[in-house]
């Protein structure tokens, strides 16, 4: 290398190389100039393998200075001139890719996933939401459970602590139905009451109608002016009715039907008052405050304005039938 640098060669002329040591100049032939010469050619070796360096951090190949086997020339006597400062080395350009880049599909991903966000962002809420709800639910339910537990345990506690007053309240409880039920088999019997007395007011009707019938058939005679009311009874009344063989005057208790039987099933009877009412003993009360099932027969009289009562009208075939009902009632009627 040495040879080329320092020869002839016209194209070389001039030219120095990059990383190339300075050009040596002659040097004297004594042992001082031997000295420096070696001194020179060290720097420029420290010269080149700096440059080398360099050359290397950007990737190009520096060019080696090997030493020539050539012997080196003779140094001249003339003392060589100063080495001149290297020059620093052009940067080599960035080396220009080989294929071309790889397109990146950063972009594509990041638009989907800027599109999946909206959903993962609304799953999310509605996450929360749920979570949120039933956690709501569990602190609701723990709340109504805790009142009613307390609700039960304050009733026990009541219920232990007012167990007299809970018997009192229930008699009175009991007490109140029992008068309500009282209350109403009460307005039951008045009712049950009010339809039998109506039945007994129908059968006294009925017997004036048929002692009307026995009188048409007697002239005009009432069957008590004749003491024939056994008779009476059992041909115009009801005809199952049985007549005392002892006492004409008298029936067989229990052999009459419906049509003269009291509506709590027992059979009626005649009372008949032989004496006619007459002026000075014009009046015939009868009370009571039971059913004694006696039809009293009082004649010459008629049914009075007080209740109960019967007083005297002019006529022997006049009569007046007083019947005692129930709940101290007492019934009249008469043939005027």
């Amino acid at each position: 290398m040495f040879d080329d640098q320092f020869g002839e060669d016209p194209m070389m002329v001039g030219m120095q190389p990059m990383g190339a040591a300075p050009t040596p100049e002659p040097m004297a032939t004594d042992g001082s100039s031997a000295d420096s010469m070696m001194e020179n050619a060290l720097a420029a070796e420290s010269a080149s393998m700096a440059m080398d360096s360099e050359m290397s951090s950007f990737g190009e190949e520096a060019p080696s200075f090997e030493e020539s086997s050539t012997p080196a020339p003779e140094p001249s006597a003339t003392v060589p001139a100063p080495a001149p400062e290297p020059i620093a080395p052009t940067p080599a350009p960035a080396p220009a890719p080989t294929s071309a880049p790889t397109q990146s599909i950063t972009p594509v991903q990041n638009t989907a996933a800027g599109a999946e966000q909206p959903k993962k962002k609304s799953s999310a809420v509605l996450i929360v939401i749920l979570i949120v709800l039933a956690i709501a639910a569990i602190v609701a339910t723990g709340f109504v459970a805790y009142n009613i537990g307390k609700n039960d345990g304050a009733k026990a506690r009541d219920k232990a602590d007012s167990s007299n007053s809970g018997d009192v309240e229930k008699n009175s409880d009991g007490d109140s139905e029992e008068g309500e039920n009282k209350d109403k088999d009460e307005d039951e019997e008045k009712e049950a009451i009010k339809q039998r007395n109506a039945k007994r007011e129908e059968d006294i009707s009925r017997f004036l109608k048929a002692m009307a019938d026995y009188q048409a058939n007697n002239n005009g005679r009432t069957p008590f002016q004749v003491e024939e009311e056994s008779l009476f009874t059992a041909r115009y009344i009801d005809r199952k009715c049985d007549i005392d063989s002892a006492n004409k005057k008298m029936l067989v208790a229990g052999t009459c039907g419906e049509d003269f039987t009291d509506p709590d099933g027992t059979q009626y009877e005649w009372a008949v008052d032989d004496v006619v009412l007459t002026e000075t003993d014009s009046t015939r009360t009868v009370t009571g405050d039971k059913v004694d099932h006696k039809i009293y027969v009082y004649q010459a009289a008629r049914c009075g304005s007080v209740d109960g009562e019967a007083n005297y009208y002019a006529g022997a075939r006049s009569v007046a039938l007083l019947y005692i009902g129930e709940g101290g009632t007492t019934i009249c009627h008469d043939n005027q």
